[in-house]
Parts: C-alpha cells; structure tokens; sequence
C-alpha cells in the first residue's frame, strides 16, 4: 500500500545551521515516506547545481569586469581630460554628472577602457533618455580593430571559401565582448557635424537584420568634405576599416 502524501499545509523545517549530511538524511526520509520521488529529488539537485553554477559564473564575469581603483583613477583622468577639450559634443552635459553615472555603474568603465584600448578615444557625444551616450570619437577609424569584418557569418564565410585571406575577427563579437554596441547612423552623422573623422578610414556601424540579410552592412566615412554612409558588404574587410562603437551609462 503506497504511503499517503503530507497534507500541502505541512512544512518541512530545515535548521539555518542544517549540514549536507542533515539534508541528505531529510531528503532520504522524503523518499521513504513517498513525500516526494527519487526522479523528483534528482531533477531538485540538478536544478541547483546549474543555478548555482550559472550564479558563480556570472559572479566572476562581473568580477572580471571591474576596473581596480588605480585603473578606474587613471581612465577617469583620461576621460575627463578629452571631455573638457570636445565640450562642443556635449556644452550641456557636468562632468561631474558623467564621473557620478560611472562610478555608479564600474562595468561601464570596464567596457569604456576596451574602447579606450582598442583606439576608439570614447567621449560623451549625447545625453537622453536619462543615460549618457558615449561614443568612439578618434579621428581615423579605430586603429585597434582594423581589417575585421562585420560578424560571426561573415567570417565563417572567408575561413571556409578564402582560408589564406585573413582577417583580425569580426565586429559584432567585438562590441558584443565589450558590453557596448555599434554606433547607429544618426549618431554617426551627429558626431561627423561636430568633428572630422573617417577620411582615410571608414567604418562599420549598426546595421538592420534585414539588411545583413541581404549579404550588406552598413558602413560611414568622409570624402572631400562630404559624409557618406552607405550600403557595402558584410564580406569587406582592410587595413583602412574598423568600425565604431556606442555605450549607454544610465544617470545616477
């Protein structure tokens, strides 16, 4: 005869100082009295094993994307600096309004130092919806993510078809690895009125999936004092493109 099950309004009371042993022994006696299954316990254990780990992994991811307090120091310094000298991008927006935000939200500086170290020259280019934007603001195409093409597809596609055609990765993975993302068209265009970039680079921006569908991406530069943003393959990659990245740090 099967044992009945407790009524729902019966709890079980595990101690605050209860060991692995005590729990085991709690949940052997749950079998026994048909409380619950040895299928159901497992499925249990395996629940908590994969949030647990999946809790530890995204601990140290975070971990990982924290700046030390000399590296925090030293990026803020250069950040303020190009910020007080291309107050044209943003006449309205503190500084120590800016410095608040990212101190308030570390993983942002992380990321801004990717774009930092790659040659983005990141700077607040605008101000909405309660966050700021930042943006990659060199002036030539950023030097440290030259000769990629825009995403995973892509590059699949040349390792497969042109293996001796080589390419530094590609874009989309890039950004994506630095928490950021790519600058849009608007934005690019906005920053092109306030300064001269791009011309003798060019670069990858954001592009709609129905586009990059279509086998294009979407690509910015400048040309005898006119801006150009156009439609050109996915596929294309030199020494003169790289592509330019956006990162939006919510106001303290």
């Amino acid at each position: 005869m099967a044992s009945q099950k407790p009524h729902q309004d019966e709890r079980l009371e595990i101690p605050d100082d209860a060991t692995k042993v005590d729990l085991e022994g709690v949940l052997a006696k749950l079998v026994e009295t048909g409380s619950v299954s040895a299928e159901e316990v497992n499925d249990l254990l395996d629940q908590m094993r994969t949030t647990t780990h999946g809790h530890l992994k995204s601990v140290a991811e975070v971990k990982e994307k924290q700046l030390s307090p000399e590296e925090q120091k030293a990026l803020l310094g250069t950040l303020k600096s190009r910020f007080e000298t291309n107050r044209k991008l943003h006449e309205k927006v503190q500084w120590a309004d800016v410095e608040k935000a990212l101190l308030a939200h570390p993983e942002k500086l992380w990321s801004l130092r990717q774009l930092e170290a790659t040659g983005g020259e990141p700077d607040v280019i605008d101000e909405e919806n309660g966050e700021y934007v930042f943006g990659d603001c060199s002036t030539e195409s950023p030097s440290g993510r030259r000769n990629v093409i825009f995403d995973k597809e892509a590059q699949a596609y040349l390792e497969k078809h042109y293996p001796n055609e080589k390419c530094n990765g590609n874009a989309a993975d890039m950004v994506a690895e630095y928490g950021a993302d790519f600058m849009t068209e608007d934005q690019y265009r906005a920053l092109q009125e306030k300064l001269t970039v791009d011309c003798h680079s060019w670069s990858f921006l954001k592009t709609h999936e129905d586009i990059r569908n279509s086998g294009r991406a979407l690509g910015g530069s400048r040309d005898a004092g006119y801006v150009h943003v156009s439609l050109g393959s996915a596929y294309f990659h030199d020494d003169d493109g790289a592509f330019r990245a956006s990162l939006r740090v919510l106001k303290a």
